[in-house]
């Protein structure tokens, strides 16, 4: 079963800019995991949203399937990942698992070769709603209250 996620109400609008944006069907294979992963998102304000959780622009420690050591990425928006960076885009199957997991949680999907993967959420290293930052516009400089521990 599939955890509970949470996206932003910021990264949830722009992820659904970025779905439209890629509605050509020659994407799909890109983009049906994400819009699925969408769909069953609850939606909190940026200030809701708890410091465990892996946002847009999250810095994070996983596991992907069975690896011996985990990785670090920061979930990043289309045309900025790179994997030699650790930048991982949202649009990746790895990139649409992690959205809204919180640590501790693990997310699975089938990849295109018809294997089931995984992926594991071991720490939110940076979350830039912890720190204050609301990403979500054109402009990252709108400043929140705080960050829900829960």
């Amino acid at each position: 079963m599939s955890p509970e996620i949470f996206v932003t109400t910021h990264d949830a609008a722009r992820l659904s800019r970025v779905l439209e944006a890629f509605r050509d069907p020659s994407y799909a294979p890109l983009t049906a995991f994400l819009a699925s992963e969408l769909q069953r998102a609850t939606v909190v304000a940026p200030c809701a949203v708890p410091c465990d959780v892996v946002t847009m622009n999250a810095r994070v420690r996983f596991r992907l399937d069975n690896m011996e050591e985990p990785r670090e990425a920061t979930l990043v928006w289309p045309g900025r990942g790179d994997s030699l960076l650790g930048r991982l885009c949202v649009l990746t199957p790895a990139g649409s698992a992690m959205i809204g997991m919180r640590e501790g949680e693990t997310n699975t999907w089938r990849g295109l070769d018809g294997r089931q993967r995984r992926v594991s959420i071991l720490k939110v290293l940076y979350q830039p709603e912890a720190q204050g930052l609301d990403l979500g516009g054109a402009e990252p400089d709108t400043v929140k209250s705080g960050c829900l521990s829960g």
